[in-house]
């Protein structure tokens, strides 16, 4: 039964990826034919067929289009965040070629072209262009959560980012664009609702914006409480106290109490003023030393909480005809109350809360960027830039608590942390079709880390209107970050001052082709990546743990079949390419990756203001590890999803599916391997705009 029903799915994903996935396109074809508003002639197919690429700015600072970009780039529009109903950026980030999550029992985890660790350290993750990566371990969660109602695009950028954006942008750049007060123009309320197994989340979503004269206001409030889905799990992945019985259990996927995002952008021609405020709280999947825990019986609940909030203002200053000087200065106020990490067994397998552990963390930190370009002549533009941060880690604790004892709170390591660096780039067209993209960067870390002078090489080059090659090589790196190096918790990931930064390089070539109602872009890439921390296998403390070495190739594309349907898909291929650090590897492939993924899609506008989009993916076997059974292998596995949107008046309403077929395709495991699947959700939204 399951040989035909898997047979059934790759029946279905030979046929839909023979045009496969663009999630950087405007996922939505067409409206039905319509009249020239001017001439009230019909207008040719051909132009309603037409699929303009996207404009980009994470790429070189510079807005320009995807082929003219000098890096693998993909990206999410506000339309396809409608279509596919995506309700976070862990959503989005599963259906961008390249892009995988990992996520283990303690921590929300993505792999980039098949490299991971630990946390989330290794992207670098903004909104529009502001760090939002802390510097205490170099985290922005994928999960974090963010009002998607207000986003106009996200660019997904593959591999090195660090010559534009410093510290922590080692494997990609992830650059949230929000829309403008102009795009929204009124307001929109919306609230939605998802039906999980043993779970149900709600959220409610109040928008404003209008321009009025010269000033654009934006204003967002999203709200969020989600359970998420309990996903039950067999006695045998139980590892109970001594002298107990392994007996089954959940773990909780999703489940995020009383969250809120709220987000104000206020814009001229030569400034813009964003203010954001976040609370952000997430539940421990289950216990990391592989028991489960009753997430209604404990007294103490394990949760990982963050507050944040920061200023961020850019002004344009015009110096002449040619040149202008950009000036961004920000202030970010972080508060980290964390106690996920359950070094021993909750309330209901021992007294009272058990043990757990944990950080309670304060900083603020101020930033100023200021960036001078000059367009030299129509063949040449050059780039200067100056950017440094001075974080206060103002008020540092380790927090544990054990068998109902009072929670001890102990001092860590306070301070002040200052990070400069200095980058120069210049974008150069010595023939008519050929651009040539040339950055270094170099950057400071006081005792941190050493000086790191990086670099970054470009070549873009169309051979027609329509086909264009890209040959590209870049640096990166991550330097160790303050609780990497500092004293922040006792007995667990404790601190290690002898670490060496992160060094990464690694080179595409790309073959992009755009045509009317077709777009195909293939990738080959090659990635090392040297001295990568995560947290010691065996030990609580940071460690170097070795180098990866990858190879792969990417391919996605889009075709408009005409304008009601069009196809979608992707296909990645990543493998070990050279020297590996076993740490990686299991049976000699790199662990918790499948070598091969694919995607594909269809959007599907039978009549006028009814959208239907169906998606899914397929992964191959994946080779991993687990403490408590002998198992490495996880099979292979494919998912659909589907989503319904029609339109009424001033109404938008939404009925969604995912896992459409309802598999429980992994139970999961230790923290040494990924998080079990949930089964199918439904989902529900109502959208008014007045």
């Amino acid at each position: 039964m399951k040989a035909v029903f898997l047979n059934g799915r790759i029946i279905l994903i030979l046929m839909l990826s023979c045009v496969p996935l663009k999630a950087n396109e405007d996922s939505s074809p067409a409206s039905p034919p319509a009249n020239d508003a001017n001439t009230n002639k019909p207008v040719a197919t051909e132009e309603l067929l037409f699929m303009e690429l996207p404009q980009v700015v994470t790429a070189t600072l510079k807005e320009q289009s995807t082929a003219d970009a000098p890096c693998a780039i993909n990206v999410v529009t506000a339309e396809d965040i409608r279509l596919h109903g995506y309700r976070s950026l862990k959503d989005i980030i599963i259906d961008v070629p390249g892009w995988i999550d990992v996520s283990d029992s303690n921590e929300e985890i993505v792999a980039v072209r098949g490299i991971f660790a630990s946390t989330t350290n290794k992207i670098l993750i903004l909104i529009n262009g502001h760090r939002m990566n802390d510097l205490n371990l170099g985290r922005w969660n994928t999960d974090q959560f963010i009002g998607l109602d207000v986003v106009e695009r996200i660019e997904f950028v593959k591999g090195p980012g660090s010559v534009l954006y410093g510290t922590g942008a080692l494997i990609g750049v992830i650059n949230i664009i929000t829309k403008s007060g102009a795009d929204v123009n009124g307001w929109e309320v919306k609230q939605a609702a998802s039906l999980h197994r043993n779970g149900e989340d709600y959220q409610t979503s109040v928008t404003w914006g209008k321009k009025g004269y010269t000033l654009d206001a934006l204003f967002n409030f999203t709200y969020l409480d989600a359970h998420g889905a309990a996903i039950d799990q067999p006695a045998y992945l139980d590892n109970p106290p001594a002298g107990q019985l392994s007996r089954k259990g959940r773990v909780y996927l999703g489940r995020y109490p009383d969250n809120f995002s709220s987000f104000a952008s206020f814009r001229e021609d030569r400034w813009r003023l964003d203010l954001r405020y976040e609370h952000y709280a997430r539940a421990t999947p289950r216990c990391p030393n592989s028991a489960f825990y009753s997430w209604s019986r404990e007294l103490v609940r394990p949760l990982y909480q963050e507050n944040t909030f920061y200023v961020n203002f850019e002004y344009i200053y015009p110096i002449d005809d040619d040149s202008r000087l950009t000036i961004n200065p920000s202030l970010n106020h972080y508060e980290l109350e964390e106690l996920s990490w359950i070094t021993s067994h909750g309330a209901d397998r021992l007294p009272l809360y058990g043990s757990r552990s944990g950080q309670d963390t304060q900083y603020n930190q101020w930033g100023l960027k200021l960036l001078y370009s000059r367009t030299m002549n129509d063949d040449l533009d050059i780039m200067l830039g100056f950017d440094t941060l001075l974080t206060d880690f103002y008020d540092m604790n380790a927090v544990s608590g054990s068998g109902g004892n009072s929670f001890t709170i102990t001092a860590a390591d306070e301070g002040r942390w200052h990070l400069m660096g200095g980058l120069a780039q210049m974008i150069w067209s010595p023939l008519d079709r050929l651009d040539v993209t040339l950055s270094a960067r170099y950057d400071t870390f006081e005792d941190f880390a050493d000086e790191q002078l990086i670099g970054r090489g470009g070549l873009v080059y169309h051979f027609t209107d329509a086909l264009t090659g890209k040959a590209i090589y870049g640096q990166s790196f991550l330097s160790p970050q303050w609780a990497h190096v500092k004293r922040i918790t006792s007995g667990a990931f404790n601190a290690n001052p002898s670490l060496e930064p992160e060094t990464f390089g690694g080179w595409d070539f790309i073959l992009e082709y755009h045509r009317a109602s077709l777009y195909a872009n293939v990738s080959f890439f090659h990635s090392h990546v040297e001295e990568l921390i995560s947290a010691g296998q065996g030990s609580y403390s940071y460690q170097n743990l070795g180098e990866n070495t990858y190879k792969g190739v990417e391919f996605d594309s889009k075709y408009r079949l005409s304008p009601q349907l069009s196809l979608e898909g992707s296909y990645s291929f990543v493998d070990k390419a050279g020297d590996t650090t076993q740490t990686w590897l299991v049976d000699d492939e790199i662990k918790n990756i499948p070598k091969h993924i694919g995607r594909f899609g269809l959007h599907f506008t039978p009549v006028k203001n009814l959208d239907i989009a169906v998606w899914g993916r397929y992964y191959a076997n994946v080779k991993t590890s687990d403490n408590i059974t002998s198992d490495t292998t996880i099979d292979d596995w494919a998912t659909l999803d589907m989503n319904v949107n029609y339109h009424w008046k001033n109404w938008e309403f939404l009925f969604g599916v995912t896992n459409l077929w309802d598999e429980d395709y992994e139970v999961g495991g230790t923290v040494n391997r990924p998080l079990p699947r949930p089964g199918r959700a439904f989902h529900l939204a109502a959208t008014c705009k007045f």
